[in-house]
């Protein structure tokens, strides 16, 4: 049975963010009877790519979140996460091979990698898979629809892309249903 919009996100304690993906999923719900009312099929395409967009910032924003409270409740750390990565520390010169080249010593040493605001949606999606987040069928699912979502970058696209099937919608819905539901249940 469906749960009402009001407590779909009831597991997040956070009252800017609960409000924040309540308003998102008000918005959602909109698109999909505005889809259902239109007659032209590329307002339709632009309104389901625009149901994947904003469903797809729900999916971030609940396992960012997620992550972050695991992580506050010492439930996982850093560690668990992130591999730790080379950083460089130090640099000197050592010598000059005229105007266009030089030698240069680089001093490096592997430091933490930390979750933070601006962690990235591809960072999220490997470090929850890594600590055992999400299971290998929650991380291709939501691999799939991180991948989908990042086609909201024109620049990188090699083709125009301007087709969203109900199916495709469909299969987002049911996908991150099973995707927020285990994030929820980590949190309850």
């Amino acid at each position: 049975m469906a749960r009402s919009l009001e407590e779909r996100f009831s597991f997040v304690k956070n009252k800017t963010l609960r409000g924040n993906l309540d308003f998102a999923l008000f918005y959602v719900v909109y698109l999909v009877t505005r889809e259902d009312l239109e007659e032209n099929e590329d307002v339709e395409n632009a309104i389901r790519k625009d149901i994947m967009m904003h469903t797809a910032s729900i999916i971030e924003a609940c396992l960012h979140y997620t992550l972050e409270t695991l992580i506050e409740n010492k439930i996982l750390n850093h560690n668990d996460l992130f591999e730790k990565k080379w950083k460089q520390r130090e640099e000197k010169p050592i010598y000059n091979l005229g105007k266009e080249k030089r030698i240069r010593a680089i001093v490096e040493e592997k430091s933490e990698v930390k979750l933070t605001k601006k962690t990235q949606f591809n960072d999220l999606t490997s470090a929850a898979k890594m600590a055992g987040v999400l299971s290998d069928s929650l991380y291709k699912k939501i691999e799939k629809i991180r991948i989908r979502r990042n086609r909201i970058h024109f620049a990188s696209l090699d083709e125009v892309d301007n087709e969203y099937s109900k199916e495709e919608v469909n299969q987002l819905f049911n996908d991150t249903t099973a995707i927020l539901n285990r994030l929820e249940s980590l949190l309850i």
